[in-house]
């Protein structure tokens, strides 16, 4: 008999964050929702039991907070993984978590983060700790091994600079995507920006720094592009 997958709210404003992660869960694993706002979360936590929440988590906005009060009263015992880039105390940010969740666990995710971590984690929350390893969130290791040498998945915000001729002169555009994965011969990403194929883009990333063309590209949901870059 064929089990329900599990569930996962994922909350975050930036529509980008939450697509890159549901792109690295697209073959296997539990079912990402997403939800921008906190009334969009509220009202699909009406409509389904979630095994696991991924919030983004701001101080400064006590609506974040008041959402994840609300998880701590309606799912106890579902675990939360809290994604911040909080420059606040690291003391002053546990305790008001603490405060905030009585209930259940959380852990803190900084972004930016690379999604094998968030897998495990995720993995991690999910299995209760029944799992043997840990470090494989996959449905099978082949599965693993597959995606561990062809690429690695990550959340990672960069900027393309793409360069195109207008009233005679060459202009330079800069585009802010997020880095779905990364692999020896190009990368996958989702932008907001109207990607077309064989497009030249050159990549500014301390880690990257490469040149590369648009191998091929799809829209989504509310015009986001989904691409991917081979390096050149």
């Amino acid at each position: 008999m064929q089990t329900a997958p599990r569930k996962v709210l994922l909350i975050d404003s930036e529509m980008l964050i939450p697509l890159a992660v549901s792109q690295a869960y697209r073959d296997a694993g539990p079912y990402f929702i997403t939800a921008t706002s906190v009334d969009e979360a509220l009202r699909k936590m009406e409509l389904f039991r979630f095994d696991l929440f991924l919030l983004a988590l701001n101080l400064d906005d006590t609506a974040s907070l008041r959402l994840l009060q609300i998880i701590d009263e309606r799912f106890p015992q579902a675990p939360v993984i809290l994604m911040t880039n909080q420059e606040s105390e690291y003391c002053e940010l546990i305790e008001r978590i603490g405060a905030t969740k009585k209930q259940g666990t959380w852990y803190l995710l900084e972004k930016p983060f690379n999604v094998d971590t968030l897998t495990v984690l995720v993995e991690k929350c999910l299995n209760k700790g029944n799992q043997t390893d840990g470090s494989r969130p996959f449905s099978s290791e082949e599965d693993y091994e597959k995606r561990n040498h062809l690429r690695d998945s990550q959340v990672q915000t960069i900027q393309l600079f793409i360069e195109s001729l207008g009233a005679g002169d060459q202009q330079t555009t800069q585009v802010k995507a997020t880095l779905t994965d990364i692999s020896h011969g190009g990368l996958g990403l989702i932008t907001r920006y109207p990607l077309k194929k064989s497009q030249p883009v050159k990549i500014s990333n301390t880690q990257l720094g490469k040149t590369g063309v648009v191998a091929w590209t799809t829209t989504m949901d509310n015009h986001i592009c989904r691409a991917g870059v081979q390096f050149c």
